[in-house]
């Protein structure tokens, strides 16, 4: 018997309307479906189970989770953000220190990160989405704290159009609004030594 997809056994369990719309789905329910979100893992980045031809809302907005429902198709440009494996040891082996704040990093400190952070950006989209074709200079290696804060500040700028300021220099290209065809160069976070 083959191997049902996840993106079938949500069809099956959600039930979608002609416009991508669903029912709430309890954590209980999926459960018993073997379909759930266990503890880690499985919805990220708005995507549950890697089904990305749906938008996912999940409730509440905060904490634990108790039920999730799709909002309607996808139509966005969506990629699950892998990073090359041979650009992840290029970077660990030759950068052991962070790109931000320049401090040495052991091994268990290392997060390496796509240096653009607004991936919901069409354009920011191409330069990662093919793993194969990615370049090593566009990631940087990052202490796994300041990573979260620059993910944290990434999402602001993509929810309210403003990027980051450094804390005491003026851009280096761009402005503080969003402009597409910037991006994020000359955002200190995503090309610090351009302000050392």
């Amino acid at each position: 018997m083959p191997r049902i997809s996840n993106y079938e056994r949500a069809i099956e369990i959600f039930e979608p309307n002609k416009k991508g719309f669903s029912r709430w789905v309890t954590k209980e329910e999926l459960d018993r479906e073997n379909f759930s979100w266990g503890n880690n893992g499985v919805f990220r980045h708005g995507v549950y189970r890697g089904v990305k031809q749906f938008k996912w809302e999940k409730f509440p907005p905060q904490g634990s989770i108790e039920k999730i429902r799709m909002v309607g198709f996808n139509i966005e440009d969506v990629w699950m953000q892998g990073i090359n494996d041979s650009i992840k040891k290029e970077l660990t082996e030759n950068t052991p220190y962070c790109n931000l704040s320049l401090v040495p990093l052991n091994s268990s400190l290392i997060d390496i990160d796509h240096r653009y952070g607004n991936k919901r950006n069409s354009k920011v989209i191409k330069i990662y989405k093919d793993i194969e074709n990615q370049k090593v200079e566009d990631f940087q290696v990052l202490h796994k704290t300041i990573n979260t804060h620059k993910r944290q500040m990434c999402k602001v700028c993509m929810d309210t159009g403003k990027r980051p300021k450094h804390p005491e220099k003026s851009f280096i290209e761009g402005t503080e609004d969003w402009d597409d065809n910037v991006l994020c160069k000359g955002c200190y976070l995503a090309e610090p030594e351009r302000y050392r």
